[in-house]
């Protein structure tokens, strides 16, 4: 049986262990949106895909469709590595709550270029940036707003309502 290869750009979202050495991932694709896919043996010393699995990038992948519940990943490859965000205890904390933010918002597999386009430019920009961890907190605040824009909700209440919340 032949399987269709399905190729594009991605970030995790969120990760976590399933079986004895699998792992599911939550991907924001730039051709396809929210993904969830299964890395079958992930988590084995000897798997190819183990170690560009690990960091904050943005990644090439490659996924066939399965007879279970998820895509099944067969491919990946890191395309721009951000070591400024790995290597920054609250860059890397500030990155976690921005996609997870993000990981929550979004419902159900749809593209979205706009929200694609943001995401990467919020990495573009911790990476690049150097920030006290007010201005950090402020960085956050801004691209939660940013999103929120672009999923379409709120108006121009939103970074009102965000420098009142708790976020």
């Amino acid at each position: 049986m032949s399987y269709r290869v399905y190729t594009t750009e991605a970030v995790i979202l969120k990760k976590a262990d399933i079986g004895e050495a699998d792992k599911l991932f939550s991907f924001f694709t730039k051709d396809f949106g929210r993904l969830e896919i299964k890395a079958q043996g992930a988590r084995y010393l000897k798997s190819k895909l183990r170690y560009h699995l690990s960091g904050r990038a943005i990644l090439k992948i490659s996924f066939v469709g399965s007879n279970g519940e998820y895509w099944r990943l067969v491919g990946c490859n890191e395309q721009i590595v951000f070591d400024n965000i790995k290597n920054d205890f609250l860059k890397t904390k500030s990155t976690e709550r921005v996609l997870s933010f993000v990981e929550r918002l979004i419902q159900g597999q749809q593209k979205d270029e706009k929200l694609w386009n943001a995401l990467v430019e919020s990495f573009v920009l911790i990476n690049t940036r150097s920030f006290a961890c007010f201005d950090l907190k402020k960085f956050e605040q801004e691209m939660f707003a940013k999103f929120l824009a672009e999923l379409g909700y709120g108006g121009a209440d939103i970074e009102s309502a965000l420098e009142k919340s708790m976020l």
